[in-house]
């Protein structure tokens, strides 16, 4: 790879990041946004599941002492816990909706 197209790489990447960030904080400061937290529940809960359930299936493979299927067994556990404080967020920002709706 020579070097003119390594410096378009990073410089592209660059303006990606840069515009996604411009983006995010004229949403954050501009737009007042709504949420919809029980499709998020509902996706994260499926997800952490799936997940659990993929882990299982590899957890009981015989290959125990190949260090590829750990490592994959290892990844999937981990998408696995990180799908559940997703679920727990947004069943506290639902909570909070219906509070707030109904003290009006």
């Amino acid at each position: 790879m020579t070097q003119a197209r390594r410096l378009l790489i990073v410089l592209t990447l660059l303006g990606i990041s840069l515009s996604v960030t411009v983006e995010a904080i004229h949403r954050l400061t501009r737009h007042a946004f709504e949420l919809h937290p029980i499709p998020v529940i509902w996706v994260s809960g499926i997800a952490a599941l799936m997940m659990g359930l993929g882990a299982y299936v590899l957890q009981n493979d015989d290959d125990q002492d190949d260090l590829h299927m750990r490592s994959v067994l290892l990844d999937t556990l981990m998408d696995a816990f990180s799908a559940i404080p997703v679920v727990i967020f947004q069943a506290m920002t639902l909570a909070r909706q219906i509070r707030v709706s109904l003290n009006k």
